[in-house]
């Protein structure tokens, strides 16, 4: 028996992967969980050939250089640059350091991203609790042990870095990296940061005389404060405001850092019953505003109702050269409403010429009778439902937005219930007038913008639409937007209050062409801005293809900058701002250029996919310059939808050396992972990482394929084939859809579980499906449904006729939009063997009707553009939920009770409907999931569902034991049900 013993242990220590799958097996033995199932796929024989297909193993060790830019940097002189390794070794990753010529590189496993040196001599990063020192080219490392953290800073030629230990007396280290010296070593320290200008260490002592301490990194001077509370620095560091307190005293104290000598310019009365709580500094360093809260024992309203507990707050002004801060407002003072008080922090205008500061409502305060009855009153005259008065948290009332001039001492409330505050332009706000809330069918009118003077409170209207499409001139002297009516840009001259219509004699239109969004509005939303000219000589502007060069007062005609080469040759030209040397950057404004700036271009080729760069320089004529095309995703406006937004390479603007022209660039196609690059012109890229997972499994390749619609139009879609792909085998398709995914072509995905109805393309590809994700444009005035049927059923007829296709072996699937889509399509087409949907709606009727989670607002009010109710009540007969009789293909539904998108209560419907008709329907649902799973053990076990759902009707497998019996509520987490049947048995 126990030679016995000893023959079991040594058996399942060589056999543990497949003992563990045995237990899994027996439901008898311990609950439901999903470790790796995907031996219950179901794979024909002709498929088990050549290297293996992606599994839940290739999944979770799959590895990769880092898709978003953290941990990416390159030193200041372009010789070296740093990556990151996702999930190697697995469950970790690794940093990487390298020199651009690929002779040298250092690896750190599990370490957070550091940073270089400023003189490019050393790469610094924190190790567990050791600061490490690596010098760049060769193999030395110091390790600094015992560190708590650290902060680097580069000011001028010098460089500075600081640590803190982990040690009883909190020393911190001021280190000069240049020098490579120790320059000053404080004690006590239990915070720091330098200062915006880079000349002060500041660094808040430990101790009860609460002192502050600052060190000049330039000259070596230290200055000392004590009973500090709070401090501000400006931005040029000459100044700094203090706020002390002694005893209870709370003082503010204006301190210039060139002497040292303390001004106080406010103190707390001698009860101390007021102190500061909030102050802020203009931008010039010579203004000063700040909140100061009275400690009263209570604040009532003028009926004697007590409205708030221990709060009353001022605001305070202090100007360079005054004696003493003067009060600037309170809640009674002018211009504000009886029922508001002010709230929050103040700030200044970027001109300092203003005080912007918040109020709030008050709020009654009423205690109700636990005895009373609790019934919610429902009345049709109530200007917001009850479901959403319900939710609202009595503590968080929104805030109205209100002024004041520095100068003058008038407030002026810029903000209402329906007036909304969007921004400051010279001495004006832009505000919106906001219509549509919960009863719009009252409010036929739609939205309109307006300034308002913030000297006098007067009011001038701008233009009625329903999106902003607002932009604001470098200097504030126009107002820039896109007429939604019209279909033009109009500048606004702040000044003189003259509107002028400047695109009107471009030949194209200026919105997007072809409707890409079905919600309502965005079929006709301007492309966008691409930056202003300097001196406000203009502003460049895309269209669907060319970027134009507009004069914001009218007088010049438009210039097509790109001289119509993209329109032409289908090209879409965009700007990507950190390759224009030109170009300079303003918070909120955007880019602006040289009038003779060259600008260099990301180019995007939307009839073959290709990606990549063009030259243009400002005021030359003709076409712009080619640097570089080709088969490859580089940087483009791009949504990766497809792959649950993991490698959306597209939106990464290439990055540049701080003193070099090198720039570091991530380059992938769809048989070539997203690796790294560098260039010093765009024209010749060096590949400078070779990360190829992909290349050990059955990948995929993919082609961009234009195709008729059903009305005749054309559409394209791209097609992804396996790596072993035979073209004298018939192949089943699944068609994936939303908005449009064609310029993701050369996109190469990383595989995930699938939390949703977005295929997980590398999965199914590489398990011998081919996959088809067609663009759908959108109709106006039909349903958007309707657009995806033309679209997914002209792709299905078009694919049906490739020799390579099984035509009766087609399925479909969409989440959340595109999960109605599914619904719609399955009950008014025949074409399709089986279908997924994910989270869509089922019921036109009631999915208007329902009230949206957590807000509770009825989905009737975000969707009241569209052409789905009463007033085309015919449309409504198109709803899947009355066309269910019509259904002829099988369908497996997925949507969650916590689903805050679209309820639960959409697949309910469709299941019920289609179960009392007899048609083939599964329905799973997620505990504690909503509109997408988190779970990675239910993205499991969805994926292995899914799988296994279009196996059987796709490629003729055997049905799992959920799809034939199911599996009982009272065996839920204890049975999974996915043995497949085998001969009448299962698996």
């Amino acid at each position: 028996m126990q030679y016995l013993g000893l023959i079991l242990i040594l058996l399942l220590s060589n056999i543990g992967a497949t003992a563990q799958r045995l237990v899994l097996q027996d439901s008898n033995l311990i609950p439901y969980s999903v470790q790796d199932f995907t031996h219950y796929l179901w794979t024909p024989m002709y498929e088990k050939t050549g290297k293996p297909v992606i599994d839940f193993s290739a999944i979770d060790h799959w590895y990769g250089v880092e898709p978003s830019l953290h941990g990416v940097a390159i030193s200041p002189d372009g010789r070296y640059f740093t990556y990151k390794i996702q999930n190697q070794p697995f469950n970790s990753y690794t940093i990487v350091i390298q020199a651009i010529d690929s002779t040298w590189k250092y690896t750190f496993c599990g370490a957070e991203p550091g940073c270089f040196s400023g003189d490019s001599r050393h790469y610094i990063l924190r190790v567990g609790d050791s600061l490490c020192f690596l010098t760049l080219g060769k193999m030395q490392l110091r390790y600094i042990p015992g560190v708590s953290g650290y902060k680097l800073f580069e000011q001028g030629k010098g460089q500075w870095l600081v640590w803190q230990y982990k040690d009883s007396v909190q020393r911190l280290v001021l280190y000069d990296l240049f020098s490579d010296k120790e320059k000053m070593v404080f004690r006590g320290v239990s915070d720091y940061s330098f200062d915006n200008s880079g000349q002060w260490l500041c660094c808040q002592l430990t101790g009860a005389e609460k002192e502050l301490l600052l060190y000049n990194l330039i000259t070596g001077v230290t200055l000392r404060f004590s009973s500090v509370v709070k401090y501000v620095l400006d931005d040029k560091g000459k100044l700094m405001i203090l706020e002390t307190d002694q005893n209870n005293r709370f003082k503010l104290q204006w301190v210039p850092l060139l002497t040292g000598k303390t001004r106080m310019i406010w103190e707390a009365d001698s009860e101390g019953n007021n102190r500061v709580d909030m102050f802020v500094l203009d931008k010039t360093g010579s203004q000063l505003a700040f909140l100061v809260q009275q400690l009263s024992d209570s604040k009532y309203n003028e009926n004697s109702v007590k409205v708030d507990d221990n709060v009353a707050n001022t605001i305070w002004y202090y100007k360079e050269g005054m004696i003493r801060a003067t009060l600037k407002v309170k809640d009674q003072s002018p211009g504000i409403s009886s029922n508001l008080y002010i709230h929050g922090a103040p700030n200044f205008t970027s001109d300092g010429k203003y005080i912007m500061f918040s109020l709030k409502p008050q709020v009654k305060k009423r205690e109700s009778n636990p005895n009373a009855v609790q019934v919610d009153v429902w009345n049709y005259k109530d200007p917001m439902l009850q479901s959403e008065q319900l939710l609202l948290d009595p503590n968080n009332i929104s805030t109205y937005t209100a002024v004041i001039g520095t100068e003058n001492g008038t407030s002026i409330q810029l903000s209402t219930t329906n007036r909304k505050y969007l921004g400051v332009i010279g001495d004006y706000a832009l505000v919106k007038h906001d219509v549509c809330g919960d009863r719009f069918w009252e409010k036929p009118e739609i939205d309109s913008f307006w300034l308002v003077s913030m000297k006098s409170g007067s009011s001038f209207f701008l233009v009625k639409q329903l999106f902003a499409n607002l932009a604001v001139s470098p200097t504030h002297k126009y107002l820039f937007y896109f007429d939604e009516a019209v279909g033009h840009y109009f500048s606004y001259d702040i000044v003189t209050g003259k509107k002028k219509n400047i695109s009107e004699t471009i030949p194209v239109y200026m919105g997007t062409e072809q409707p890409s969004d079905p919600l309502p509005g965005f079929s006709n939303l301007r492309t966008g801005i691409a930056g202003w000219l300097e001196g406000e000589k203009g502003v460049l502007l895309y269209d669907s293809y060319d970027i134009w060069q507009l004069d914001l007062t009218g007088k010049m005609p438009p210039v097509n900058v790109t001289n119509g080469y993209g329109r032409k040759h289908g090209i879409t030209f965009r700007l990507t701002g950190g390759l224009n040397k030109s170009a300079s950057y303003i918070n909120g404004i955007g880019p602006i250029f040289s009038t003779n700036g060259s600008l260099v271009l990301t180019a995007y080729n939307t009839t073959n996919g290709d990606n990549g760069f063009y030259q243009k320089t400002l005021n030359m004529e003709g076409d712009p310059t080619l640097l570089s095309m080709g088969p490859w995703l580089m940087s483009i406006e791009a949504n990766s939808v497809l792959n649950n937004g993991d490698n959306a390479a597209g939106m990464i603007t290439p990055m540049k050396a701080q003193n070099a022209d090198v720039w570091i660039v991530r380059r992938q196609a769809a048989t070539d992972a997203l690796n790294y690059f560098f260039t010093t012109n765009f024209k010749q890229f060096k590949r400078l990482t070779n990360i190829q997972p992909q290349s050990a499994y059955n990948w995929m390749t993919s082609e961009l394929i234009a195709f008729p619609q059903m009305d005749k139009t054309i559409s394209q879609g791209v097609l992804y084939k396996p790596e072993n792909f035979n073209p004298a085998q018939k192949y089943p398709v699944l068609i994936n859809y939303y908005f449009q995914f064609s310029q993701l072509l050369n996109e190469c995905p990383s595989p995930y579980y699938m939390g949703n109805g977005f295929l997980n393309i590398p999965w199914f590809v590489s398990r011998g499906y081919l996959v088809f994700t067609p663009d759908i444009y959108f109709t106006q005035g039909r349903p958007r449904p309707a657009s995806a049927l033309n679209t997914v059923e002209g792709a299905a007829l078009f694919l049906s006729k490739l020799p390579y296709v099984n035509s009766k072996r087609i399925g479909i699937c969409g989440h959340s939009r595109a999960g109605g889509y599914t619904n719609y399509i399955l009950t008014h087409s025949n074409l399709f063997t089986a279908a997924l949907s994910s989270a869509g709606v089922s019921d036109w009727i009631s999915a208007q009707l329902y009230l949206i989670k957590d807000i509770g607002v009825p989905r009737l009010s975000a969707a009241q553009q569209e052409p789905f109710f009463w007033e085309k009540f015919e449309v409504m007969k198109e709803s899947p939920i009355m066309n269910v009789d019509k259904i002829t293909s099988p369908l497996l539904i997925m949507h969650n009770k916590l689903d805050g998108a679209v309820p639960w209560e959409q697949a309910v419907e469709l299941f019920v409907a289609m179960r009392r008709f007899g048609k083939s329907v599964w329905m799973l649902q997620y505990d504690n999931e909503n509109h997408n799973m988190a779970n990675p053990q239910n993205c499991k076990d969805f994926t292995i569902r899914v799988t296994q759902y279009f196996d059987h009707f796709l490629k003729e497998a055997p049905e799992p034991k959920w799809m034939v019996t199911g599996v009982p509520a009272n065996l839920k987490g204890i049975e999974h049900g996915l043995e497949l049947e085998i001969n009448g048995g299962f698996r």
